[in-house]
């Protein structure tokens, strides 16, 4: 049987994600760190920019934050970034400035479709489509404007208050009961 026939949709990636998982193992990644594209290639033997290649580090990308809560940010042309937690937060407000750009974009396109132009059933779906996003940017906004207005930000507390000292006089109780 030939290899051709052998994978009907495509050879797997779990054995070249595996292959990145022990030559670089999580307990030895550093945040801040970068792997680069060539230590990869390396690794798993495909060259950078095929759809293969792609396949295989996004699975493993992918593995690594699902599996044990590691970051990781492509730097075209140099590698994948281990992120900290600082980094974690600015990337991921520069997905969500995008996101509801594109959420936008989408809400804009239905709202200026011709509904006479739809089947009953498309123009229910416009309608709640309509209903449900105007709701949910509205909401976004509201909450956006109100944290820049007021000013409240949730701050954790930046150490637990010291345990009170008991009185001078409860010697004999127990401190914990």
């Amino acid at each position: 049987m030939s290899t051709q026939n052998l994978f009907t949709t495509g050879k797997p990636a779990r054995p070249d994600v595996d292959a990145l998982m022990k030559a670089f193992p999580v307990e030895e990644m550093e945040a801040g760190s970068i792997i680069k594209h060539e230590e990869v290639m390396e690794v798993i033997n495909v060259p950078k920019g095929t759809q293969r290649y792609r396949t295989i580090t996004t699975s493993w990308r992918n593995r690594l934050m699902r599996e044990y809560n590691v970051d990781t940010q492509a730097e075209p042309g140099i590698g994948y970034i281990i992120l900290r937690d600082d980094q974690r937060v600015d990337y991921g407000l520069k997905d969500r400035a995008s996101s509801l750009k594109k959420f936008s974009k989408a809400l804009n396109r239905i709202v200026r479709s011709d509904e006479t132009n739809l089947s009953d059933i498309d123009a229910q779906k416009r309608q709640h489509a309509v209903i449900v996003m105007t709701r949910q940017l509205a909401e976004s906004r509201k909450v956006t404007k109100e944290i820049a207005t007021t000013g409240t930000v949730f701050q954790p507390p930046r150490a637990l208050p010291p345990p009170e000292a008991p009185d001078a006089g409860d010697d004999d109780k127990d401190p914990v009961h």
